[in-house]
């Protein structure tokens, strides 16, 4: 068992390392949230679409900061229940 014993100080260190220090973001954007954020053209004006896409895109961007908040606090969980092994 003495390579537990390494094991499980590092696991400490990783631990103490990743305290969370980021917040949920809410998402008032009114845009929807998908895998890819759409191309906006440069123009002289902007059309309604050119606002659609451009809350959409925020709108996943939070979403995916969301999800890294999220998987982020799994995987202290995770490192949390092997120092306890």
């Amino acid at each position: 068992m003495g390579t537990g014993c390494k094991v499980k100080g590092r696991l400490n260190d990783v631990a103490d390392a990743a305290a969370a220090t980021a917040a949920a973001l809410t998402d008032s954007t009114g845009g929807t949230a998908a895998d890819t954020v759409a191309a906006i053209t440069a123009g002289g004006t902007y059309a309604q679409a050119d606002l659609t896409a451009v809350k959409n895109g925020m709108a996943s961007v939070v979403a995916q900061i969301n999800a890294l908040i999220v998987d982020n606090a799994s995987l202290r969980t995770a490192v949390n229940a092997l120092n306890d092994v």
